[in-house]
Order: structure tokens, then C-alpha cells, then sequence
């Protein structure tokens, strides 16, 4: 998985993705992992995210990676159906058409040109400041939307406000 950093550097997943035979091969070994047999005409995903999403919140759990996967259909906004850890800080998007399901690297781009998607909240937004302020994933401090929030203080981290030039310490 890239996002865990399992292949090391961006080359590596590079050869990764262009391997089928090694993507075929984890594949067998998850469906074997997780008992869900490799022969069947259809996969569902309220039956089978679960049970995949247990097997790799136990695996990368030293790791502190949390998951949640969010299946998005064609013309929504919002996700279809969504699984995982309610404080994840690692969210998996999968776009479901036509009975197929694809990974979604970038999924504000499903909603025009620059857009930005926040899976706390589950809305489209362009700028941060267009994000919804009551958002769990905004910090208070800084303004930045992201997992692990709020920021952790640093001890030389300060900010200066323009209007009084003092230091606001953290």
C-alpha cells in the first residue's frame, strides 16, 4: 500500500503499478487473508470493505495508521457508504461505476478544477476558508484542515498579529 510507505520511495510504487502479476498476487493473498473466495461473479462492498478495512486496521495498527474507506458513485458529493475508524488519519476514496470500482487519488477533482474534499465533513471546498468552521478536522489555532488536529505547540512557535505586533505563544 502507498500510502503506508511499504514500497519505500515513489519509484518503487511506480514498478508497482505497472506490475499486474504482483498486484494479482496481493490481491489472492488478501482475499485468502480475509476468507473471501477469489472465484465469485460479484463482490459487495457492504459485505467485503469490513472485513478488508479489519485486516489492515490490525496489520499497520503498530504503525498508527487508521483507516475508513468512502465509495463515492458518479454524480455525489457525498460518499455511498463509508467504513473504518471514525478518528482515521488515513482515508481510502473508491469511486463505484458500473459495477466496477476504481481508487480515487485525488477526489476533490471529481468536482471541477481545483476543488478540495474534506472526508470529515464530507463536502467539496475550494479555499480553506470556504471550509465549514465547525469541522472537526480544522484546527483552531492554525486554520489548516487535515487528521491529528488540533496542531501541537511547539515551544518557539508564535505567531505575530499584525494589527498589535505581539506573540501569541502556543
Amino acid at each position: 500500500m502507498y500510502a503506508t510507505k511499504e514500497l519505500g520511495d515513489r519509484w518503487n510504487f511506480t514498478r508497482y503499478m505497472q506490475d499486474s502479476y504482483r498486484q494479482m498476487k496481493d490481491v489472492f493473498e488478501l482475499l485468502k487473508a480475509a476468507k473471501i473466495s477469489h472465484d465469485l461473479p460479484e463482490y459487495d462492498a457492504v459485505d467485503y470493505v469490513p472485513i478488508v478495512v479489519d485486516i489492515w486496521s490490525k496489520k499497520y495498527n503498530d504503525s498508527g495508521y487508521k483507516f475508513k474507506v468512502f465509495i463515492f458513485g458518479n454524480n455525489s458529493e457525498k460518499p455511498k457508504f463509508t467504513y473504518g475508524n471514525d478518528n482515521f488519519n488515513l482515508p481510502i476514496s473508491i469511486l463505484h461505476s458500473n459495477n466496477h470500482f476504481d481508487g480515487i487519488r485525488f477526489v476533490g477533482g471529481m468536482f471541477g478544477l481545483k476543488h478540495k474534499y474534506c472526508f470529515t465533513c464530507e463536502k467539496k471546498y475550494r479555499k480553506e476558508k470556504e471550509h465549514d468552521m465547525k469541522c472537526k478536522s480544522l484546527c483552531r489555532f492554525c486554520g489548516r484542515i487535515g487528521g491529528d488536529r488540533p496542531c501541537v505547540a511547539t515551544g518557539d512557535f508564535f505567531k505575530k498579529c499584525d494589527g498589535v505586533w505581539e506573540k501569541i505563544f502556543e
